[in-house]
């Protein structure tokens, strides 16, 4: 039989037919590069799909305050105080998170306050 040159070894027994066999590993013979890139890859992929986990659990909470909100808007004993409210202090929130964050959160909560601003209307102009 050849000696063995990675984890599965193939000889040549003496009737021609092929014998294959797992070798361990020490740590004196690191795995071969598909091992480390499949393991590489493995592990990338797990932390990939727990990143989906996590988002979906975002989505789910988020989605779950946004009909909350709603309710919220829609029964506000006072409306034109929340609405008067809510435009004061938009420019405020808008202010404060201007500078940090990247691009696409900037751009999913400016939609996001536009949407909230529709609901929530203008304020009654004075008679």
């Amino acid at each position: 039989m050849r000696p063995c040159s990675g984890i599965l070894c193939q000889g040549i027994r003496g009737d021609d037919k092929v014998v294959t066999s797992v070798r361990e590993l020490s740590p004196a013979h690191p795995p071969p590069v598909e091992t480390a890139i499949s393991t590489e890859i493995t592990e990338i992929l797990d932390r990939l799909h727990a990143c989906e986990a996590g988002l979906e659990m975002r989505r789910g909470y988020l989605k779950a305050m946004e009909y909350a909100l709603r309710i919220c808007v829609l029964t506000h004993p006072i409306p034109n105080d929340l609405s008067d409210a809510w435009h004061q202090l938009l420019p405020n929130i808008v202010a404060k998170h201007r500078g940090d964050s990247s691009d696409l959160f900037a751009a999913a909560f400016e939609q996001s306050l536009m949407v909230l601003t529709e609901q929530i209307g203008a304020p009654d102009s004075p008679s």
